[in-house]
């Protein structure tokens, strides 16, 4: 894909000190991406020798349903603190106020609902199931309380304090299991509690800082409480892609064809990290961009540069990992995890489709647009499901893998059509790289290489 002519007025020439700003707050997100990825492939790869592909298969089911379960009630909370402290700043106090008794009520009812969840899709493994029961207890509060306060940092452009607190977590994690792999010591509840005990620093480093402000009295803005979830809950669909926030194809492998596939599927999944971990992290600074944008203009460079940008930056590392599975798979996870390649492969092509559809999604949200990204994930649920239903009975971990791809494309068409319709970006604005995209991802690349061509700290504007 050549770079088009420069001359379109979607391209026209912006303030050299907001697209700097914006280059360098792109490089150390994605820089703090990367070594997340790193820790969590490091992780990923001692625990899975550790516990082999079934065991591993239970780990992941552990995880996956407290997680949905926190993911699917914030009733899209999160999002609306980022939108709200990015577009309306005024409201910030109270945001902060807010988040006590929200975080608080919201987690007692989500501990209600999650145990029995918990309860019943592991009722077939006694131990397992207990353990996932007091995941389920500890790590909703723990989640949600971090992500409140986190979304604070990212609309209000900390994103220095923002990535700190998503590499708190792996790298805690990491260094935990790391020292139970030195010991030998490959147990489900072990590596469980470290991953409450990497979310509960997180929590520290989130919050941490606020007790630096003048805070308001924790209480219940109502205003900007109702404000908040009629952001959010038009956003929360969009939020819970369904085979990567819902992870359906995920449940459906561990609930139809057992732990092994489960874990099989898993690495399959933790393979792709790095690809579909970069389209979150370019959506996390394309949110604020486009949601802070002074005008219509503005938003609309914003938008179409944000996902140029994505374009650019996932095709090429997509194509090395289909050339590289075969051999880093059985590298880094073991021998026993080579079925899992054609799997990684199949993803791969999904993963670049889902972090393209993550990064349009972002910056429908920030142009106002919370729904437009949630019916391309109802969308995606339609194709989805059925899929599932059809290929893994069929295929097994290949039809799940092919599933997913198939509904992470669909959403992305969908989301292509609605910023053509509703933000009025045109398919070629964002298809069609241009000469600037290529000095974009030059200076994004170099903060990302080497920070120390970012400023000492990042300038809220």
């Amino acid at each position: 894909m050549m770079p088009a002519n420069d001359s379109r007025p979607m391209d026209a020439a912006s303030d050299p000190n907001l697209v700097n700003l914006r280059a360098r707050q792109t490089g150390t997100t994605l820089l703090s991406t990367g070594l997340i990825s790193v820790a969590g492939i490091i992780s990923g790869a001692l625990v899975a020798r550790l516990l082999g592909p079934s065991d591993r298969g239970l780990l992941a089911a552990i995880l996956l349903w407290p997680t949905v379960v926190a993911y699917v009630g914030d009733l899209g909370g999160p999002s609306g603190y980022t939108y709200l402290s990015s577009a309306k700043r005024d409201r910030v106090p109270a945001l902060i106020g807010n988040l006590l008794a929200l975080g608080a009520v919201q987690s007692g009812i989500l501990i209600v609902v999650g145990i029995p969840i918990a309860a019943a899709a592991m009722q077939a493994y006694p131990s397992a199931m207990l353990i996932c029961i007091a995941f389920t207890i500890t790590y909703i509060p723990l989640n949600l309380f971090t992500r409140y306060a986190n979304a604070l940092n990212q609309g209000m452009g900390r994103f220095a304090q923002f990535n700190a607190v998503r590499m708190t977590v792996q790298f805690v994690y990491v260094a935990a299991v790391v020292t139970l792999f030195v010991i030998r010591a490959p147990r489900l509840d072990l590596i469980v509690g470290v991953t409450v005990l990497s979310n509960v620093v997180a929590l520290l480093v989130a919050v941490g800082p606020l007790f630096g402000w003048h805070l308001p009295k924790p209480r219940l803005d109502l205003k900007v409480l109702r404000e908040t979830f009629a952001y959010g809950i038009r956003a929360q669909v969009g939020n819970l892609n369904p085979m990567e926030g819902l992870q359906l194809d995920l449940a459906v492998v561990f609930l139809f064809l057992g732990p092994r596939a489960a874990g099989l599927y898993a690495i399959a999944l933790a393979s792709t990290l790095v690809l579909r971990a970069a389209g979150i992290s370019l959506g996390m600074v394309a949110f604020p961009s486009v949601a802070g944008s002074n005008d219509v203009i503005a938003r609309q460079q914003a938008f179409a540069r944000s996902f140029r940008l994505a374009v650019l930056m996932l095709v090429p590392a997509a194509i090395a990992l289909l050339a590289l599975a075969g051999f880093l798979v059985p590298l880094v996870y073991g021998n026993s995890f080579l079925d899992a390649v054609p799997a990684v492969r199949i993803l791969t092509v999904g993963a670049v489709a889902a972090s393209l559809r993550r990064v349009l999604g972002d910056c429908l949200r920030g142009s106002g647009q919370p729904m437009a990204a949630s019916v391309s994930e109802v969308l995606s649920l339609a194709i989805g499901l059925p899929a599932l239903a059809l290929l893994v009975a069929r295929y097994g971990i290949n039809g799940a893998a092919t599933a997913a791809g198939l509904s992470y494309t669909a959403a992305l068409a969908a989301s292509v059509l609605f910023a053509w319709r509703l933000a009025m970006v045109h398919p070629r604005d964002l298809f069609a790289l241009r000469r600037s995209d290529l000095q974009t991802a030059r200076a994004v690349l170099r903060h990302a290489i080497w920070p120390a061509y970012s400023a000492p700290s990042d300038k809220v504007i």
